[in-house]
């Protein structure tokens, strides 16, 4: 028995396929998150108050038998004041389908 060629002609499923495509999503996500801070910090530096405006985002639950929602658009605003002082404030439809809204200061 040749379990090489036996192990080739299995495929890994759907299920897989959900997973790989959800963790290339959560990397690009991660790499476009971290672009967009670096670029923050450096226009914060270099002139006054800056205004950045967000259209919410889209979230992947690996457990999709729970129903929630994947998609958790709204609006969002960033005022970046200084380096060190930022306002946030915005609303969005969560995964439970609910409306939520929020405020920061960091």
């Amino acid at each position: 028995m040749n379990l090489t060629a036996t192990a080739q002609n299995v495929t890994a499923g759907p299920l897989a396929d959900r997973c790989r495509n959800g963790w290339r999503m959560v990397v690009l996500l991660c790499a476009a998150l971290y672009a967009a801070t670096v670029r923050a910090e450096v226009a914060a530096e270099e002139s006054g108050p800056q205004v950045w405006l967000n259209p919410g985002i889209y979230s992947y639950h690996f457990d999709s038998s729970k129903g929630l929602r994947n998609n958790n658009i709204g609006v969002g605003a960033e005022v970046l004041l200084a380096r060190d002082h930022v306002l946030m404030g915005g609303s969005f439809i969560n995964s439970n389908r609910a409306r939520t809204h929020y405020a920061a200061y960091e």
